[in-house]
């Protein structure tokens, strides 16, 4: 069997680009951060927040900045999300923006071998409006 260029061309391209696809897809697995929602009174209890969390986490090239989604729907919204720096004392405010029914909040975490302290607020077709302290569970 003779090899020919022409006849061995589209192989040898489809071999790269598939190549590239891997390459490009492992290194974008690289910058996702699984994670857990829990209660911050019982930080071994799974929140309810966690079943709307969109996981996992992007981490941005700086591999500080974290984007964090949560599903919404005409019933039920996470309207504000909080992040203590200091272990609770205090909490940075965070704006979220709606893509494809899910918001997106980004912020800055400078450790993910420790718990990050939050709030969420929740509205609930309006007529349960709530926030609850949660922590972020870096897996």
């Amino acid at each position: 069997m003779k090899f020919t260029l022409r006849k061995g061309l589209p192989t040898l391209l489809l071999a790269l680009v598939m190549s590239l696809v891997l390459i490009v897809g492992s290194a974008s697995a690289a910058t996702d951060q699984n994670f857990r929602l829990v209660k911050a009174a019982n930080p071994t209890e799974t929140s309810t927040a966690d079943g709307y969390a969109v996981k996992p986490a992007s981490i941005a090239s700086d591999g500080e900045t974290v984007t964090l989604g949560f599903t919404t729907s005409l019933l039920y919204s996470i309207n504000g999300l909080s992040i203590s720096y200091d272990g609770g004392s205090s909490y940075t405010p965070f704006t979220g923006s709606t893509s494809g029914g899910v918001i997106y909040y980004t912020f800055p975490i400078d450790d993910f071998s420790v718990n990050a302290k939050a709030k969420i607020s929740v509205s609930v077709f309006g007529l349960y409006n709530a926030t609850h302290e949660i922590e972020i569970e870096w897996l």
